[in-house]
C-alpha cells in the first residue's frame, strides 16, 4: 500500500517502440499523469484569469520582474516545462507508419531534470 497518492507508480499506455526509450527505467509517480496535468493547467488558467473588487487581477498583485515591458505573471509549476501551454504538453514524436511514438511529455520532462544544462537532445524534436 502507498502512502500518499504521488508515491504510486504509473504505466504508460503509449505505443512506444523498442529499444528508442531513452528515459524506459524511470517510473514517474501519479501526479505527472498527463490527465492530471492537464486538469492542474485548467485550474492554474483559470485562477490566472480571476477578476475581483473593482477589476484587479492576478497580475496586479504578482511577482513580475520583467515589468513593466512584460506584466506577465513568475508561476512557478512544473507546467513551465511546457510553457504553460496544453498544446506544448500533448506533444509527441513518433513514427506515424509504424504507430510508434518516441517522444512525449514525460521524456521532454525528464530531459529537462536530468541535464538541466544540456541544451540539445532527442527530446528537442517536441520543438516546444
Amino acid at each position: 500500500m502507498f502512502n500518499r497518492l504521488d508515491e504510486a507508480p504509473s504505466k504508460t499506455t503509449l505505443p512506444f517502440c523498442s529499444n528508442t526509450k531513452e528515459h524506459a527505467n524511470y517510473t514517474l509517480g501519479q501526479v505527472f499523469r498527463l490527465g492530471i496535468l492537464e486538469k492542474v493547467l485548467e485550474l492554474q488558467t483559470k485562477l490566472a484569469d480571476i477578476v475581483v473588487l473593482e477589476n484587479v487581477t492576478l497580475e496586479d498583485i504578482c511577482f513580475a520582474p520583467l515589468k513593466p515591458g512584460n506584466n506577465k505573471c513568475a508561476t512557478e509549476t512544473v507546467l513551465q516545462y511546457w510553457q504553460n501551454n496544453l498544446k506544448n504538453l500533448k506533444k509527441t514524436n513518433g513514427d506515424d507508419f509504424m504507430g510508434c511514438i518516441y517522444t512525449t511529455y514525460v521524456d521532454h520532462l525528464l530531459e529537462c531534470t536530468l541535464n538541466p544544462l544540456q541544451p540539445l537532445s532527442s527530446v528537442d524534436q517536441l520543438e516546444l
